[in-house]
């Protein structure tokens, strides 16, 4: 009897410790856990970077289109663009899906 009460306490310290080491490795704030969030905020970050240079291409774009200085070959380009409509002296150059100008 005396044997037993000896083995308890090594036995909870080994559980408790095994515990806490695979939570620290499994569990929802473990290591795997960080290694998967870290790889969301890259790819969110990733996401970031491209919308913000959509952004500024399009600000761009719509700067470009302002009264007070307007210009008026990217108006001509736009408008022929959304009509459809070229000019008999002009030549159209086809570009690919992956190629478009805007």
């Amino acid at each position: 009897m005396a044997s037993l009460g000896l083995l308890v306490w090594p036995v909870l310290f080994l559980g408790v410790f095994a515990y806490f080491g695979w939570s620290s490795w499994y569990g929802d704030r473990g290591l795997l856990a960080r290694s998967a969030l870290e790889q969301q905020i890259q790819a969110a970050r990733a996401d970031l970077t491209r919308a913000e240079e959509i952004e500024r291409e399009t600000l761009r774009r719509v700067q470009a289109l302002r009264s007070d200085r307007l210009d008026l070959d990217l108006l001509d380009e736009r408008a022929r663009h959304m009509l459809n409509r070229m000019g008999r002296d002009e030549t159209a150059i086809l570009y690919g899906p992956e190629r478009q100008l805007f």
